[in-house]
């Protein structure tokens, strides 16, 4: 629906902002629900399935559980290593309960760290290739473009970028 919406707007994307704008008018009768979120908002759930966790294959009513049908999640405070789901969206439907919980291992209290960060740097010929696109975009857009961090690794595997011809390269 995202990429239709794209196809038939006008409104050009300079800016990730552009995107969720889009997103949000996509949809005819309800539209998409766009949460920005920072990096703050991100946490690392690795380390949890390594000891107090598990992905078992039988739900609690000792049903195989599969990912692919589930439609909702439902995950609370209370229900810790305990994961509620749909394979329906019918909000009457009542939802079912996987456990990730190790046998014997119900008392263990979850810690998750949040991730840390490491921003990708672009290649310096993509960011020669950004600039000299700058023209081409309002000034208001400019500092998110300045502010790209860059890397001296002369290795890009970007095909578009054997296209075109900057600088006489």
């Amino acid at each position: 629906m995202i990429e239709k919406s794209k196809k038939k707007s006008n409104t050009p994307i300079y800016h990730p902002h552009d995107w969720y704008q889009l997103v949000r008018r996509t949809g005819k009768v309800s539209k998409f629900q766009v949460v920005e979120m920072s990096e703050t908002d991100f946490f690392d759930f690795s380390n949890l399935l390594k000891v107090p966790l598990m992905v078992h294959k039988l739900n609690t009513d000792r049903e195989q559980f599969k990912w692919q049908p589930v439609s909702w999640l439902q995950y609370t405070k209370t229900g810790k290593g305990v994961l509620n789901y749909k394979t329906t969206l019918e909000e009457n439907a009542p939802f079912k309960t996987l456990s990730f919980l190790r046998r014997g291992n119900s008392g263990t209290i979850l810690q998750v760290k949040k991730i840390q960060w490491t921003f990708i740097n672009i290649k310096r010929k993509k960011e020669r290739f950004t600039r000299y696109l700058l023209p081409l975009i309002p000034p208001i857009f400019y500092q998110f473009y300045h502010e790209l961090k860059t890397t001296n690794d002369t290795q890009d595997n970007d095909p578009d970028l054997d296209e075109v011809s900057i600088d006489g390269e």
